[in-house]
């Protein structure tokens, strides 16, 4: 029974005496999410903890599902009314008697060890008040879209940086007191700025939390002018000096600089130009020594008026462009960066479509860098190996960028079309080029969600801004619906979008049994399982070595492969020389061709949270391995459970190892996959295909009139 007071919230239930941690979980008609964040907060590995539930005057199902948990450790406290998430949190933190205060929210997830590493360090570092952490980006159905790693401490001035996952210590609480109802969407942040002006902050480098992004979430749905009107007076109050010493007028003077940016900019892609110009130039105010600043916002400032600037580098030309011959051969000017890297699956398929391109008689140019050892070609592909870039810093960007342009510039003149292989730099560099030569432009969406195009930009400075000039192309290729569909949800034009699969040389990558005996590792003798691509946590690598623990129980004989380079590199390599991955897990770094290694091996396993559509699994399909690989979209898209190959969900290495010992262990079920997968590659995603596809495009933009124009 619960029971209602007017002066203050209900409480139900009981906890354990003198929990460590206290977590505060306040929600509002937010039943959808709820069992599941509770379900994080309880299944934490760290468990001298309490859960506080602050139902702020819902008119759903939130006293059952909670009164469903049959965990002591949690409580129920009930306003009669809505009063608002600042109220909420101070009922919970009020009633929470842990020595570490935290809170959640209802739609959002912990990552199982999250309370145990902030405890951890907050007890080694008795100088810090506050720890934080990163956070993975989800969707409404729990899938991986990006990340939101922790930025130092020392931007707390300037920006939100502890965000959603932290701990800090009761003294804070007492010190600091309660949140403030007088500047509510923004409590949080005005919480962070008054413990920073009493209390050391310090930033854990791990992911430890899950925050979903979704239409109906609360950041979602408010309005930029009751935001700014709270942000402001959390800036005012921090010329006080009630609460720790005054901000020194200089940093004051930084902190308004970028809250007015972040404004300018949320705005303008609200629609809202007048507030977005005001926030702007109130920025430039504040900053003006700023000069990436003026180098970025004073073009934008001038696309509010009426989008002067990129008309004017659309409708621009040095040369009008020659009518190409609709049924002979075209001159294609392609973009690669990389394009002679060894392991990566965008700069393979981009070397395969150009040979395939050049065989069918067209003339195919390929812009990349100095440093790519691309130079060897087949025969009518031309490499130019002329973009240079400063190697350190945000220089990189902006003189790669210059570079690429330029070089683009120079040779789009003898071209009827553009094509750019990465939606990023060199996808911006190739909108510029067409756009003064007059030449039409497609990119191509190399990779979705965590680490893919899309979230490379967000991560950018600056990266709204090249957003902004992208949505000019003429066509953006998709090689999965989920590419397209994260393409729609940015404000791409649908009928620009192309979905074109990847493509695969059946011809090429096939099954050798010649070559089973000559493994090119010097591993062992056991079923070799391997992985190629990218070494980055985006690929679920490190739960791969979590799940081989486990099959080493099952078929202790076999041996794991990763083919590939990247930062995780020196990481992955501590922990294959632990026991019990010690002997059985070799880092062959990145090679040449991937072609030996799935010819010698039993399996191929790819684990990633987010793909766009992976060349890697596709290259394992045509050898007719048995795969097992994550059930996201695009791979779903590629192969189906069962039939194809074996499909886990995202980040569960027991179900990953059961399948991998599934197929190592069961001759009979590896070879069904395997046949499977290579009639599938065939049929759907061979490199004719693709280049059929790419060869349509290439003439439709041709004939059309220029959009640019």
């Amino acid at each position: 029974m619960v029971a209602t007071a007017s002066p203050g919230p209900a409480v139900v239930g009981s906890a354990p005496p003198a929990p460590l941690v206290s977590i505060v979980l306040p929600t509002y008609n937010g039943a959808r999410y709820l069992a599941e964040s509770i379900a994080s907060c309880l299944g934490q590995t760290y468990s001298p903890l309490e859960l506080v539930v602050v139902d702020d005057g819902s008119t759903g199902e939130i006293r059952s599902i909670v009164e469903a948990v049959a965990d002591g450790r949690i409580r129920y406290l009930r306003h009669p009314e809505n009063r608002g998430l600042p109220a909420a949190l101070n009922t919970g933190c009020a009633a929470s008697r842990g020595s570490f205060l935290t809170w959640t929210s209802d739609d959002n997830r912990y990552h199982p060890r999250a309370i145990a590493r902030m405890v951890e360090h907050l007890q080694r570092h008795p100088d810090v008040g506050l720890v934080y952490a990163g956070c993975r980006l989800i969707d409404d159905q729990g899938r991986p879209g990006g990340s939101l790693p922790a930025a130092p401490p020392e931007s707390i001035w300037v920006g939100n940086c502890v965000r959603a996952c932290f701990l800090y210590r009761r003294l804070v609480f007492e010190r600091v007191g309660f949140y403030d109802p007088d500047v509510p969407l923004v409590e949080d942040y005005d919480y962070w700025l008054r413990t920073a002006r009493i209390f050391r902050l310090d930033r854990l480098d791990d992911t430890l939390y899950d925050l979903r992004v979704h239409p109906a979430s609360l950041t979602r749905t408010l309005t930029l002018h009751r935001k700014r009107e709270s942000h402001q007076k959390v800036l005012a109050k921090m010329r006080r000096s009630d609460v720790g010493p005054p901000l020194p007028a200089a940093l004051l003077r930084r902190a308004r600089a970028a809250m007015h940016a972040a404004y300018g900019r949320d705005s303008f892609f609200a629609g809202e130009t007048r507030s977005a110009r005001q926030d702007l130039l109130a920025a430039l105010w504040y900053a003006p020594s700023n000069l990436f600043r003026w180098a970025i916002l004073g073009p934008f400032l001038k696309s509010l008026a009426g989008d002067r600037l990129l008309r004017a580098v659309r409708a621009g030309g040095l040369r009008t462009a020659r009518r190409p011959d609709p049924t002979g051969g075209l001159r294609i000017l392609q973009c690669c960066g990389e394009y002679g890297a060894a392991g990566g699956g965008t700069e393979r398929q981009a070397r395969a479509v150009t040979s395939a391109l050049a065989a069918r008689g067209h003339s195919v140019c390929v812009v990349t860098r100095r440093s790519s050892p691309g130079s060897s070609a087949a025969p009518g592909v031309r490499v130019a190996a002329v973009i240079r870039a400063a190697e350190f810093g945000p220089l990189f960007g902006l003189t790669y960028l210059a570079s690429a342009t330029a070089a683009l510039l120079r040779a789009a003149g003898e071209a009827d079309v553009l094509h750019a292989h990465h939606l990023y730099l060199d996808a911006v560099a190739a909108v510029l080029a067409g756009r003064i030569r007059h030449r039409p432009v497609a990119a191509k969406m190399a990779g979705a969600g965590a680490g893919g195009d899309l979230d490379r930009l967000r991560r950018t400075r600056g990266g709204w801004f090249l957003l902004r000039v992208l949505r000019g192309l003429d066509a953006v290729i998709a090689p999965s619906s989920t590419c397209r569909g994260e393409l729609l949800s940015v404000g791409f034009p649908a009928e620009r979008i192309h979905v074109i699969p990847n493509g695969v040389d059946t011809s090429l990558f096939r099954p050798d049994p010649a070559r089973q005996v000559a493994t090119p590792t010097s591993i062992g003798r056991g079923p070799m399982v391997v992985y190629t691509g990218r070494l980055i946590e985006a690929k679920g690598l490190g739960e791969l070595l979590e799940a081989w623990a486990l099959v080493l129980r099952d078929v202790p004989e076999a041996q794991l492969v990763l083919v590939g380079a990247g930062p995780l590199e020196a990481e992955l390599a501590r922990r294959a020389a632990l026991p019990p991955l010690a002997g059985r897990v070799q880092l062959a770094g990145e090679v040449p061709d991937v072609l030996p290694y799935l010819q010698a091996a039993a399996a191929f396993v790819l684990p990633s949270w987010a793909e766009g559509l992976p060349n890697a699994l596709l290259e394992a399909m045509a050898t007719e391995l048995p795969c097992v690989a994550t059930d996201i979209g695009a791979i779903a898209e590629a192969a189906t459970d069962g039939e194809h190959a074996l499909l886990v969900p995202v980040q569960a290495p027991e179900r990953l190892a059961a399948a991998l010992a599934a197929i190592l262990t069961q001759p009979a079920l590896a070879a069904r996959l395997g046949r499977a997968a290579r009639q599938r590659v065939g049929a759907e995603f061979c490199l004719t295909r693709t280049v059929d596809g790419l060869e349509a495009l290439y003439r439709d933009l041709c004939r059309s009139p220029r959009r640019g124009a």
